[in-house]
Formats: C-alpha cells, structure tokens, sequence
C-alpha cells in the first residue's frame, strides 16, 4: 500500500457527515389549499411560512403521450365530483 493512501482513508473517515433531509413533513399538513370548479386542491401548507400553500398533483393539460407528442396541448376533461 502506498504511504499516503492510509493517510487519505483517515481523512475520508474524518470528515463530518452531512446529511440532506428533503420533505421534512412533520411540519406539514394535508388540507385543502384551493378551490376549482371541478373541486377543491389538496395539498400542504408549511406551518413555518403559512402564507404558501403547496398544492399537489393539480393536472392542466393531457400528457402529451401517442399521437399528442408533438402538437399543442389539450385542456383536461373536467367530471364533477
């Protein structure tokens, strides 16, 4: 083993562990942020920054799969609920 690569292996070892917490919903609630004409929006608002809400998974257009693929965009088929 080369001199220097336990040297490097204790520095590797040494470094403070970061850690990424992404999503952190223990602060977070479930809750009607919106209303539509097809219904209300669900999604969550931040007990830390309460003037944002987060809606979630709110579709405005057909995916643009098949024979769509490349032309414009067409609005949704809205069904009451």
């Amino acid at each position: 083993m080369h001199p220097f690569t336990g040297t490097l292996l204790g520095l590797a070892d040494s470094r403070p562990s970061t850690a990424l917490v992404v999503g952190n919903h223990s602060q977070e609630t479930d809750k009607v942020v919106g209303n539509a004409t097809a219904g209300n929006i669900h999604g969550f608002v931040d007990d830390r920054y309460a003037d944002v809400r987060q809606p979630l998974r709110v579709p405005l257009t057909q995916p643009p799969a098949g024979n769509m693929r490349w032309r414009s965009p067409k609005a949704i088929e809205v069904k009451a609920p």
